[in-house]
């Protein structure tokens, strides 16, 4: 005889699985549930604090929840989860561990949390975002006109991006509590003055909810299992632009849903119109950028004009990409690449594009200044393999005559035996 919370669990992922659109979640953190349906999956993180301020911390990952989720519904595949719990049961590495495997191909999920902290006078809050996709490494592959084996390529690694502390108005804690209140109350009718009750406060409940409609800031839902319908404010604590004002982070986390859903992988392709998609992710990432500049997060803005840049690329299709398309997304590297002059991911994703465009004889840099810059980059990450390789096939095109650099034959055979013996030893 089954337990009656295997039969509860099991009525609510049967009950979850079968949405094509959009799904609200919570869940323990000794247990975070995976969806097998939607393309991409946040789940959200209490935010730790310490003192007076712990409570905040869940509140706090209450009130995003809903605003990340309502953003989010201009997409066709999505869940968006709030895990409850104690801290040393929703520690970010614990919780990945436990997410990751439950993923199936083609599956992205994006983790958010962070962390409130007295700093002075003020009170001030740290994000934190990783995010992967199952069976599928966030890689490109650039063509050199070579054989196999002989194409270009960067890759996107899987560590943590890691935000800029905001200092948080103390008006806007104040208001922490109350807008939790209001964000956990199921109302009969989108207006704060209807009939409603509370949604389960148990930080051990495990509930789902389909999103039936949008009207103004307020969301229409159906509870899973059970079925009762009601409406959600969307932004109980402030409005959509107001908090992503405060916390741009959270423009950042959007970009990534789209960015995920565009990603063709395994059996599961963009659920969208590519050019659809693209138009959204830009907007998001763009909107982060614009807010996070004079920020001290270079990397992190830095990041989001290369996840654009392979946004391009992918809503263009896996065939061979044109040399317009190749150069609007070398555009977005180099703006990259500037902003971050030491990031070796930047550097590597502007190098492999504009090695593409050097052998179709079309990169303005020139060939010669392009290998000036790999050298100038492996010299500021030598154990960079990527970088290595990219360079040894970058030679091994000038060999082919299909990269014209100013440089004797006899002196790029000897470069590239170098780097081929480089890549031997990093093995």
């Amino acid at each position: 005889m089954k337990h009656p919370f295997h039969c509860l669990l099991a009525s609510l992922i049967l009950g979850l699985a079968a949405l094509t659109a959009a799904a609200g979640v919570q869940s323990p953190c000794s247990d975070p549930m995976v969806l097998p349906g939607p393309k991409v999956q946040v789940f959200i993180l209490p935010y730790q604090a310490q003192g007076q301020l712990t409570p905040r911390g869940r509140e706090l990952a209450t009130i995003m929840q809903r605003h990340v989720l309502f953003a989010a519904l201009k997409y066709r595949s999505i869940a968006v989860a709030e895990l409850t719990g104690e801290p040393n049961l929703c520690a970010p590495e614990r919780i990945m561990s436990r997410v990751t495997p439950g993923l199936r191909d083609g599956q992205a999920a994006i983790f958010l949390w962070g962390r409130l902290f007295e700093q002075g006078e003020s009170i001030r809050l740290q994000s934190t975002v990783a995010f992967t996709m199952h069976g599928s490494p966030d890689m490109l592959h650039w063509n050199l006109g070579g054989e196999a084996g002989s194409d270009a390529s960067a890759t996107i690694p899987g560590d943590p991006v890691l935000f800029a502390a905001r200092q948080i108005p103390l008006s806007l804690l104040q208001a922490l509590e109350p807008a939790y209140r209001e964000a956990r109350r199921f109302h009969k009718a989108p207006d704060a003055a209807s009939a409603s009750f509370d949604l389960p406060n148990d930080p051990e409940a495990r509930f789902g909810y389909e999103v039936l409609e949008t009207r103004n800031d307020w969301m229409h839902i159906r509870l899973i299992p059970g079925g009762d319908d009601g409406w959600v404010p969307a932004h109980a604590l402030a409005d959509a632009d107001n908090l992503k004002g405060t916390f741009p982070e959270l423009y950042f986390v959007d970009g990534l849903i789209g960015y995920h859903q565009l990603w063709r992988s395994g059996s599961r392709p963009a659920t969208d119109d590519p050019q659809r998609l693209l138009r959204l992710t830009q907007a998001s990432f763009d909107r982060y950028i614009q807010q996070a500049a004079n920020r001290a997060e270079s990397e992190a803005r830095a990041l989001a004009l290369i996840l654009k840049g392979n946004a391009t690329l992918r809503a263009a299709g896996e065939a061979a990409w044109s040399t317009d398309t190749l150069q609007q997304a070398q555009a977005l590297y180099r703006q990259g690449q500037q902003l971050a002059p030491t990031s070796t991911i930047a550097n590597n994703f502007f190098l492999a594009c504009s090695s593409a465009l050097c052998a179709r004889g079309a990169c303005a840099e020139g060939p010669d200044q392009l290998h000036e810059q790999y050298l100038r980059a492996i010299a500021r990450d030598p154990t960079s393999t990527e970088l290595v390789a990219n360079l040894d096939r970058f030679y091994g095109a000038a060999q082919g005559g299909r990269i014209r650099l100013n440089v004797p034959a006899e002196q790029i055979a000897e470069q590239r035996s170098r780097t081929s013996r480089v890549q031997r030893e990093m093995k």
